[in-house]
């Protein structure tokens, strides 16, 4: 029984995985697509960046795995610098939210790509180094 659950599992992990690239290609299209891009815009795709990268890494594990066994350290550290990424940018975009409801006036353009880098560089930091 159980091994039939872990297969169900194992099969459900490919589908949403398989799900979670194809509509993240699917949203870049339609970022690339627009000619004014916001600042709202641009935070989406930056996680959307790293939730592909995030679900392309497991669905690595599932369809290779003696590959990925064989670069087990390279892959567990691009498994945890993608979901802390994740993670710490999802924060982000939630401050931004919180920021822009208490000032109206609230320029994110400004801070993203120097957010981008320190939140970068020290997650590179905290997996690699």
């Amino acid at each position: 029984m159980s091994s039939l659950f872990n297969d169900f599992c194992s099969y459900l992990e490919m589908f949403t995985g398989s799900l979670s690239v194809i509509s993240c290609l699917w949203y870049f299209s339609m970022y690339f697509r627009q000619k004014a891009k916001p600042a709202q815009l641009s935070l989406l795709f930056i996680l959307l960046v790293s939730d592909c990268l995030l679900s392309v890494n497991l669905l690595l594990t599932k369809f290779f795995p003696e590959l990925m066994l064989d670069n087990f350290v390279y892959q567990l550290s691009t498994f945890l610098f993608t979901l802390t990424f994740s993670m710490i940018w999802s924060a982000i975009i939630a401050y931004f939210v919180y920021k822009s409801f208490l000032e109206y006036d609230f320029s994110a353009n400004q801070m993203i790509l120097r957010v981008l880098v320190a939140v970068t560089l020290a997650n590179f930091l905290f997996i690699f180094g």
